[in-house]
């Protein structure tokens, strides 16, 4: 059996507001279940470090990931005893890992000592333990995404028991292993059916009591321990000579330094001395001998009794320090091991690697005292000891790294890296590794590092074995993540280990009771002395009560303790649990036990914060302390625990209380108003509110701006002020103001709580509390205000209060859940799928033909992934806003694929552009739009117009709230857009677009990309720096996994018209020329980047538009995201908010804001404004400009922020990646011109104005979505016509039509009619009718007449004279009924009048007109309303017949679109009957029939035929046809005449009329009609430049009087009327095309067979095909080429068929371009990358057989055809048989090749030794980036090299193939089949063996094919040794089979509808190849798999984003010998794209 080893990874895209950690806390209530065991999280950290050009480089392929978190394994391996992490085992890893998808990880970790017996408490994680997560949720940089990894290996080791191994083994004990598929797929169900969602967002307080904690060793044997090895420590030979240099600086200049620029300002004021850190401590390169460090870690372990749930401690962890990684790993046991550490041991990305150096502890200083923090930094870095430390760690670091590095470079020598708490001695190193080395060596190379083991390493681990009571397990070893291209692991310190309950633990003394009276420990950090740091401090509520009063508060404390205990207790069932919390330190010469007993204390911090006892509420000593507790509980409970506090005295209980909160996150600022826009821009970021606490008076008022904002916005909020009671109003109290509703109407809900006292019950205020997130959360969200009244005292002072206060809490107390549990349920008045509204909604959508979806500002990450699946569902283009999450941020191929209009607004400069871009109908989801420009448009479209029917504009939106302005939203859905997403996908899957719909997208997509080069190309040309260039740098600059906040004014708006698609990263910020980018690139996508459409987190204060508070807003907005955010903002708006520099001053340890400061010098958008030329300059500036001169780099410095300062364009983006890089808060500075920016947005407007307009006459065609076939598709299929109809001869009876045309195209050409395109139907059936006209000598009118018509014609006379006049429509519908009623009165009734309204009209407008021109007797009105749904009211109303003209073409379109039920009919003919069967007898008038739209002449005599019996009538109307066409539609309109002049006894007309333009002076009409008896539209032809024949077709004009009837719609001054056209003169037009043709043919049978243009049918050359085009020549070339493999030497024919103006050597893409106008380049309206198509035939044929389909297809592509070896002409020489002395003469060799030995057993016509030869063969022929055709044989060779070649080729076409046997007993009897089959070939002769292949029933539809005897004929000829060479080498039984879900290229796989076989693998292919790759390493295939998406639409195609099944219908196995045409049109849909807008 074949090893297989296997991955799939399945993958769901979630909003981003899912976190990884929330995910796996949602698991706890299924962790029961042990196919969701164990589990695994890590998340990365937010380095304070700034970065280096080698970290960037070792970081790339986690760029833009976030935390990752795993719940149980599809791979579990884990090492026994004493076992290490072999190269071998992290291979076996590699094994499911590919570069190719870095996504796909391997996490957890091992122990500090492999080789050391694990204690019991250690004996579950195995001496290493790594998992392939079963589920897997990550935290990209734009989305989340669930994964479900099912992994198998048929080979997979059968488990053995623990200790079973042998010592020495490679092999781990693979724990959770699948040897099959099927039990993988079982496990991964059972996975997939107990996930449970994420948990809500809780922070509760942990209820839990601790019983003892135990140091082991205590403080007495850590002295005794340490005291030995300390002696025993020899000094190390670092250098520390130099250290007292840094002693020298000046402390102030230190200070002043590190105060304005930071940890990197006293870095380098450091190093500038002289020799720096560098030198300054140097370690010799070789490990010493001696003992010159250890590390001695403390083990403490805490009793306790409650519940303490692992996770919401590593939650708590995480809230307290970002800057830390957060490691977990829980065992099915119950044990788990978690930490916070901030050490890296390395990251890597390819061969690119970093590593640092981590040593020596300080506390920070307090949250933003500057000064405090500033004197530990510097201790830090001038303390010997310390030093000699440090450097210690760096360069053994280095060491490790050049074991395995070919070179190692020291980016950071010494600096310091900043904790939430602490802060170390920091240095960064990096290098690249040697090609061979992996992981495993890289962990053996610098695990353990000095920093947790010491040096020398061996010496000082042995001694750790040894001398420390305890087994550290996972403590101090390194933990993470392995991918197929990258790592990164941590050293696990700052950790701990959770036991299970009464687990043993190991080596532990008698434990100490902590007694209840031990106080918390201080959430302070101390300095590093004994008294500072003892664990037992006393806490900030046990400090605020005052001595005195210790009698009724000591009594009440203990109570509550002991009764806190009981509980707790109880509700652990007595049950005591164990915590075991790790810490260690360096011990070097000249260390200190209490020193370092101090360093362990402040290490451990972290967890003895959060596990101290938390006080009960029965304890509190006054009841404001009691209620304030409780409302914060509450608030933690519900989710809100982040607190922005303002200080002030009323507000002191409820401050308090947030402090002595331990999940509480607290910002405070001394602004008010700031601190609430900080509170609104972190609610942005997470939809959950943050709490605003401020004191009484006027800070309330200073809320009132952001109050305003949150309410306009939907965001929530919720305040709560302090007030004094209400006793205390009106009475002229201090600092007492009316705060009862201050905020009025923009809050959502306000309640002046009462004071505390001692009559209302806790529990109400609890109420209360959720009440009020309750509102501020709902639908809409917004502010909410708790006034908060507090009596004195306002200090914690014991004050007695009742305990009857506490009723009904005592479960909530014990618990950790709200007091009222939130249960959501869907909206009452959302409205439902089922209602009658929601199905008139649906019919809008589904019948748009110029949809179009508009998405505003979204605030939820699920709004912007809902958006995102309604375009799906629609298809529509998308106008994103800049605020709406899918347009900035996002790739230009997520941009392209949903057709995100980027630029729509500059598309709309022109306003004469607007008629073209008008949708039907409008879809706006969320709420504003940015651009006013875009409003207007949405608002000029809904207008009732004269001109164009108003627009539907459908407004969707969760909120009730109006946004409407101008009132013109006839639509409005109330509905969350997640569930209208659903909705719409699943009603709207099947719906496929028009092609007017189509045609619309094209334009817009066109237009967009005309505009986004047009800008593009300004910018390039503009040597000033201006500020639409900074908004597009942003945009496409911004690093992977940032945010954007926006500030009002020109930002936004800038952004808004010149953002564009996020450019690919190098992931490197710091240096471009780094010798790491290269390493970086090459490890391909990174983890965190998704391109699944959606933008970076994006925000705005976009409610009331203000410029006040976006500094603060954006600052909120990066710590709600946990982010780095990006901000640009103006200078005034800057300075509006200067105290938003004070939160970024003590907000360090959130995610830093990059501030893109635009100074303009004043209010530059008032320059835009009218205002700004109304008034003199004297009076605009200083009123509207407002100019500041401020010193804005000095206010950065005053508060410590960085700054740089940026002046040119060059400037700009080493300026944002610098600032990008540093990791902290900094500004950018961007000088601007507030004159100059006026001007630069002129110029730019005006030229992408210029390109747009210039584009549109490009792209606009006189009559839009007439044809759905595209001219270049019609041009195609005419050469593939020109083709197969080569000798074929045409039946005289043809004319006689009623299906003669269609049997014989499919008896004779071989063709399906239905597949013919109607514009080339026509055109082929008026040649053919030409032809026959011409060889009988009779008129074209004659020959299409039936036998009695002719007769009759030859004697009968038609004297009767009628003409008639179409009128114009004019700019008002009651206009033209003026007109027409004119006309009537100017004429008399002896003519005939109709009326166009174009379908213009609503249904009301064109009741008003039939009512007005009621006594004008119209013989019809064509298309009267908009909506055809509309016409039977219209007829009902007006009693006027309708003329059909629109309306039949969409009936006979491919895809009907009509919105009427009657769209169902199987056939056109079908749904024409139930539509004039609808519209009720007498309602249709005409049935006016473009021949070239309905498809044919046949088409149109059915149609003359069946609308004849019901009486209607039937205009012939041209459709832009040249004189040649139009002659051929007068010579059949007037055969149609005469049939109904002698079919009918009364003909009612006799003139065949024109719509054309005539000129006042033209001559009247003549008094003699030249034709017969109806009127027809046949005058188009002067839309053409040149046009053949036109001469001979002119029109004769006559009326007298003439008539003015209303403009034209082609010139100014010109005016419409009837004009006729002579037969005489339209036969003699045909009679010369006939002639000219004939010359033609008879020249191109006497040309040189060596000519290269490819004949063409002269005659059929020459027809009308739409608008006339040059007639496009091909070249052909048949040559041999030559190339070597190991196996021999092929001699390939090829054939070569090539556009002739590029001939067949060389293909280069083209580039279509406009003309230049006003001495500026007009930009090419698309740019079209062509690539080569390559054919393989199948078995027994040869390049001929694709000879058709290329010469249709090289009018615009390069096609290239070979034949295989064995057939044809190519020859094939083996390696045995190469002579070296060949002298013959050989074809042209490609390249010269070396073979440098053979391979035994080689075989020249192999299946593999083929595909190799193919692929080379397409290397000498320059091919790149192919489109690989296949058919049968050729599909298998195809498909064989995309998944081996991939890179190479664009998309693979299989036509009727498939992968190969994955079998091997089936292979093995195939290929046996297949050798006898090539035996019986040889013996019994190709003929024969022809003869008897083709009667295999796969055949029965080719046999019947009309060049089939021609065919197997040819192929009977073939040599016989040869092919069966073939047959048996290129067997499917000698192929292996090919896996696709790991292919690259897109896939086409075909099949015809005859061959079920095929059809079947045909869609099981399909299901596989849609498995998207992630991975593809040594025949493994990984994947995720697409959506299943299987559309059983008519053309039977199953759509997916990689591959797609194409059924063709009527046809078996040979598909393109069967339906040519159907090839052609599949093959060029595929091109479609270059297509689509070339113009010839």
């Amino acid at each position: 059996m074949v090893a297989t080893k296997a991955l799939l990874d399945l993958q769901v895209p979630l909003p981003s507001g899912v976190t990884a950690l929330q995910w796996l806390q949602g698991q706890k209530a299924a962790h029961a279940e042990r196919c969701l065991q164990p589990q695994v999280y890590f998340s990365p950290r937010q380095s304070s470090a700034p970065a280096t050009a080698g970290a960037q480089a070792a970081q790339a392929a986690s760029a833009g990931a976030g935390a990752v978190a795993g719940a149980g394994a599809a791979w579990l391996w884990q090492g026994e005893a004493g076992l290490p992490l072999t190269p071998g085992i992290v291979q076996e890893m590699s094994g499911f890992l590919s570069s190719a998808h870095p996504r796909l990880r391997v996490l957890g970790g091992t122990r500090f000592n492999t080789a050391q017996e694990p204690q019991p408490e250690w004996a579950d994680f195995g001496s290493y333990c790594f998992m392939l997560p079963r589920l897997e949720m990550l935290e990209a940089a734009t989305c989340s995404l669930l994964s479900c990894n099912i992994a198998w290996h048929n080979e997979a080791p059968t488990l053995q028991p623990t200790g079973s191994r042998q010592a020495g083994s490679s092999c781990p004990s693979s724990v959770t292993s699948y040897s099959s598929l099927a039990d993988a797929v079982h496990c991964a169900m059972a996975a997939l059916e107990a996930v449970q969602p994420p948990a809500p967002p809780a922070a509760p307080a942990f209820q839990v009591a601790r019983q003892s904690v135990q140091h082991v060793p205590d403080q007495e044997g850590w002295g005794r321990l340490m005291q030995p090895l300390h002696d025993a420590l020899a000094t190390s030979s670092i250098r520390t000579d130099r250290l007292p240099q840094l002693h020298q600086v000046q402390p102030d200049i230190a200070r002043a330094e590190y105060e304005v620029h930071g940890q990197e300002g006293l870095d380098q004021l450091l190093a500038a001395l002289d020799g720096g850190f560098e030198g300054a401590g140097t370690a010799l390169l070789e490990e010493p001998s001696a003992l010159t460090k250890v590390v001695l870690a403390r083990r403490s372990d805490v009793k306790f009794t409650g519940q303490l749930d692992p996770l919401a401690l590593l939650y708590a962890l995480q809230e307290r320090d970002p800057r830390s990684y957060q490691i977990f790993l829980q065992l099915p046991g119950g044990a788990v091991f978690l930490g916070s550490t901030p050490e890296q041991l390395y990251m890597r990305s390819g061969q690119a690697v970093a590593s640092e150096a981590v040593a020596a502890t300080r506390p920070r200083g307090p949250a933003g005292n500057i000064k405090k923090d500033f004197w530990y930094a510097l201790d830090l870095l001038r303390n010997p000891k310390d030093h000699v430390e440090f450097t210690l760690v760096r360069d053994f670091v280095r060491d490790a790294l050049l074991q395995v590095c070919s070179q190692v470079q020291v980016d950071t020598e010494k600096s310091v890296l900043k904790q939430a708490a602490v802060q170390h001695l920091y240095g960064r190193l990096s290098g690249t590794l040697t090609p061979h080395a992996n992981d495993a060596q890289l962990l053996a190379a610098l695990h353990p590092t000095p920093a947790v083991c010491g040096r020398p390493r061996t010496a000082a681990k042995d001694i750790l074995a040894s001398q420390e009571p305890f087994d550290r397990g996972f403590y101090s070893g390194p933990f993470g993540w392995l991918s197929g291209s990258a790592a990164e692991f941590v050293v696990a310190i700052r950790s701990a280990l959770i036991h299970p309950q009464d687990a043993p633990v190991s080596d532990q003394p008698q434990p100490a009771v902590l007694h209840p009276q031990d106080g918390p420990v201080s959430d302070q950090p101390q300095p590093a002395n004994p008294k500072a740091c003892s664990g037992d401090g006393i806490g900030p509520e046990a400090q605020a009560v005052e001595a005195s009063d210790v009698g009724w508060a000591a009594q009440q404390a203990q109570q509550a303790q002991q009764a806190q205990q009981a509980d707790l207790q109880s509700m652990s069932r007595g049950a005591v649990s164990t915590i075991s919390l790790f810490a260690g330190v360096g011990i070097v010469k000249g260390s200190t036990a209490e020193a370092e007993w101090q360093e362990l204390e402040l290490k451990a911090r972290q967890f003895q914060l959060l596990l101290q006892p938390s006080t009960v509420l029965s304890a509190c000593p006054n009841v404001n302390l009691l209620c304030a507790r409780a409302m914060v509980e509450e608030l933690c409970r519900l989710g809100i625990n982040t607190f922005a506090i303002a200080p002030g005295s009323r507000s002191s209980a409820l401050t308090l209380a947030v402090a002595m909160h331990p999940r509480a996150r607290v910002t405070t600022c001394i602004d008010e108003r700031s601190l609430a826009f900080w509170a609104l821009g972190h609610a942005h970021a997470t939809s959950l509110p943050a709490a605003v606490i401020t004191s009484s008076g006027t800070a309330v008022a200073n809320l009132l701006p952001a109050v305003v904002e949150a309410s306009q916005s939907n965001i929530p909020l919720l305040l709560l002020t302090a007030d004094r009671p209400s006793e205390m109003r009106d009475s002229g109290a201090n600092q007492t103001i009316n705060q009862v509703n201050i905020f009025g109407t923009y809050t959502r809900w306000a309640v002046d709580v009462p004071p505390p006292d001692h009559t209302v019950p806790v529990r109400g205020l609890l109420t209360t509390v959720g009440a009020a997130v309750r509102f501020a959360t709902g639908t809409p969200a917004g502010p909410v205000h708790l006034n908060c009244q507090f009596r004195e005292p306002l200090a914690p002072k014991v004050a007695e209060w009742p305990q009857s206060l506490l009723k009904g809490l005592h479960q909530w107390q014990r618990s950790c859940s709200p007091f009222t549990q939130p249960i959501t349920v869907g909206h009452p008045h959302h409205l439902r799928p089922d209602s009658p509204g929601f199905k008139q909604l649906l019919s809008m959508l589904g019948s748009a033909q110029r949809g179009l979806l508009v998405i505003a500002e979204l605030t939820t990450a699920e709004d912007v992934v809902a958006a995102l699946a309604i375009s799906k569902a629609l298809g529509w283009p998308v106008v994103a806003d800049a605020l709406s999450g899918l347009r900035l941020g996002v790739t230009e191929a997520s941009s392209k694929q949903h057709v995100i209009l980027h630029h729509f607004d500059q598309m709309l400069l022109d306003k004469a552009a607007w008629p073209a871009l008008k949708p039907d109908v409008v879809l706006q989801l969320g709420s504003h739009l940015v651009s006013k420009r875009v409003l207007q448009f949405l608002e000029w479209c809904a207008l009732e117009d004269e001109e164009l029917a108003p627009m539907a504009w459908v407004h969707a939106d969760a909120s009730s709230k109006r946004l409407d302005e101008k009132y013109l939203v006839r639509q409005r859905v109330q509905m969350p857009l997640p569930h209208l997403a659903s909705v719409l996908s699943q009603e709207l899957a099947c719906k496929q677009s028009g092609e007017q719909a189509a045609q619309y997208k094209r334009l817009l997509h066109a237009l967009n990309d005309v505009a986004h080069h047009e800008i593009d190309e300004w910018m390039r040309h503009e040597q000033q720096l201006s500020e639409p260039f900074v908004a597009r740098t942003i945009s496409q600059q911004l690093p992977s996994g940032h945010g954007l906040f926006i500030g009002n004014s020109m930002p936004i708006r800038d952004m808004d018209m010149y953002a564009t698609w996020q450019r690919q990263q190098s992931n490197s910020h710091a240096s471009s020329s780094s010798s790491h980018t290269t390493a970086a690139a090459a490890t391909g996508n990174s983890q965190g980047v998704l391109d699944g459409g959606v933008g970076v987190p994006v925000g705005s204060n976009r409610g009331a538009s203000g410029i006040d508070g976006v500094l603060s807003t954006a600052a909120g907005f990066a710590a709600g995201l946990k982010k780095s955010v990006t901000l640009t903002v103006g200078d005034v708006s800057f300075l509006h908010d200067i105290n938003g520099l004070n939160l970024l001053r003590t907000g360090d340890m959130h995610p830093p804001l990059t501030v893109v400061l635009i100074n303009n010098g004043g209010g530059g958008i008032f320059s835009f404004l009218p205002i700004a030329d109304a008034v003199v300059p004297d009076v605009f500036t200083p009123l509207w400009a407002t100019p500041q001169n401020v010193d804005l780099a000095g206010m950065c410095r005053a508060q410590g922020i960085p700054h740089q300062k940026v002046s040119s364009r060059d400037e700009l983006q080493p300026a944002l990646h610098s600032a990008w890089a540093l990791h902290r808060h900094s500004v950018v500075e961007v000088i601007t011109g507030r004159e100059s920016n006026v001007d630069q947005h002129r110029q730019l407007q005006t030229a992408v104005q210029g390109a747009v307009k210039h584009a549109m006459q490009l792209l606009t065609s006189p009559l839009p979505g007439l044809h759905s076939e595209s001219l270049a598709a019609a041009e195609k299929q005419v050469a593939l016509v020109c083709e197969l109809m080569k000798g074929v001869k045409v039946p005289p009876i043809l004319p006689m039509m009623q299906g003669r045309t269609a049997a014989w195209l499919t008896a004779c050409v071989g063709l399906d009619p239905g597949n013919l395109y109607p514009s080339v139907r026509c055109g082929l059936e008026g040649a053919l009718l030409t032809a026959l006209a011409q060889a009988h000598s009779l008129p074209l009118s004659t020959l299409l007449l039936p036998s009695q018509a002719v007769s009759a014609q030859l004697h009968t006379k038609c004297d009767q004279q009628e003409k008639v006049v179409l009128v114009a429509r004019q700019h008002d519908p009651q206009q033209d009924a003026a007109k027409v009623v004119a006309v009537r009165e100017a004429v008399g009734h002896s003519i005939t009048l109709r009326a166009d309204a174009n379908r213009k009209w609503s249904l009301n407008q064109a009741v008003a007109f039939g009512h007005a021109v009621r006594g004008a007797n119209l013989q019809y009105l064509e298309e009267p309303v908009q909506d055809i749904r509309d016409l039977p009211a219209y007829f009902r109303q007006t009693g006027i017949p309708i003329g059909l003209d629109e309306t039949l073409d969409e009936v006979f379109a491919p895809h009907s679109t009509l919105p009427l039920h009657h769209q169902l009919g199987h056939t056109a003919e079908d749904r024409l009957g139930l539509l004039v069967s609808e519209l009720g007898e007498g309602a249709v008038g005409a049935l006016v029939v473009k021949p070239g739209a309905v498809g044919g002449f046949e088409r149109a005599l059915d149609l003359h035929r069946w609308a004849g019996k019901r009486g209607i009538h039937v205009v012939i109307s041209s459709a832009f046809e040249t004189s040649v066409g139009i002659a051929q539609y007068a010579c059949l309109a007037h055969a149609i005449n005469q049939s109904k002049a002698h079919g009918t006894s009364s003909p009612e007309c006799t003139s065949i009329t024109t719509e054309a333009s005539l000129r006042p002076q033209d001559p009247p009409f003549p008094s003699q009609s030249p034709l017969g008896n109806c009127a027809h539209g046949l005058a188009t032809e002067d839309w053409f430049q040149s046009n053949h024949g036109q001469d001979l077709l002119q029109p004769l004009v006559g009326l007298s009087p003439p008539v003015m009837l209303g403009e034209s719609s082609r010139a100014e001054g010109m005016t419409q009327i009837a004009l006729v056209i002579s037969p005489q003169a339209a036969e003699t037009l045909l009679q010369r095309v006939s002639s000219e043709a004939l010359a033609a043919a008879a020249a191109a049978d006497t040309c040189s067979s060596h000519s290269q243009a490819a004949p063409q049918p002269a005659l059929l050359a020459q027809t009308p095909l739409g608008i006339a085009q040059p007639h496009r020549q091909v070249q052909e070339e048949c040559s041999m080429h030559e190339v070597v493999t190991a196996a021999g030497r092929y001699s390939f024919s090829v054939c070569t068929v090539a556009p002739a103006q590029l001939g067949t050597a060389t293909w280069e893409s083209q580039v279509v371009t406009g003309g230049t106008e006003g001495g500026s380049s007009t930009p090419g309206v698309l740019q079209a990358s062509r690539p080569v198509c390559v054919f393989l035939h199948g078995f027994l044929g040869d390049k001929e057989d694709w000879l058709p389909i290329m010469r249709a297809l090289a009018l615009t592509h390069r096609c290239v055809a070979l034949d295989l070896p064995g057939h044809g002409r190519t020859l094939v020489t083996s390696t045995e048989t190469i002579s070296c002395n060949q002298t013959a003469e050989r074809p042209q060799q490609c390249k010269p090749m070396i073979i440098s030995s053979l391979l035994l057993g080689a075989n020249a016509y192999g299946f593999e030794e083929t595909a190799e030869a193919v692929m080379r063969l397409m290397n000498c022929l320059l091919v790149e980036k192919a489109v690989l055709v296949g058919y049968s044989l050729g599909a298998r060779l195809a498909l064989h090299l995309a998944a081996k070649h991939g890179q190479r080729l664009q998309t693979v076409v299989s036509i009727s193939g498939s992968t190969g046997l994955s079998d091997a007993s089936d292979a093995l009897a195939r290929l046996a089949r297949d050798t006898a089959l090539a035996d019986a070939l040889v013996a019994n002769g190709v003929e024969v063996f022809v003869q008897s292949w083709y009667r295999q029933p796969m055949w029965s539809s080719l046999v019947t094919h009309p060049r089939f005897g021609q065919m197997q004929e040819k192929r009977g000829k073939g040599a016989a040794t040869q092919l069966a060479e073939a047959l048996k080498g290129m067997s499917s039984g000698r192929q292996a089979h090919v896996n696709l879900s790991g292919v690259k290229p897109d896939l086409v796989l075909v099949a015809g509808s005859n061959d079920q076989k095929f059809v079947g693998l045909a869609e099981s292919m399909t299901q596989v190849a849609n498995v998207v790759q992630s991975a593809t390493n040594g025949g493994i295939a990984h994947g995720t798999v697409a959506s299943p998406c299987k559309d059983a639409s008519a053309d039977g195609i199953y759509d997916s984003s990689h591959a797609v099944c194409h059924v063709i219908q009527n046809c078996g196995h040979a598909v393109h010998l069967e339906r040519p045409e159907a090839v052609v049109h599949l093959l060029q849909s595929l091109m479609a794209d270059n297509d689509d807008w070339i113009t010839s």
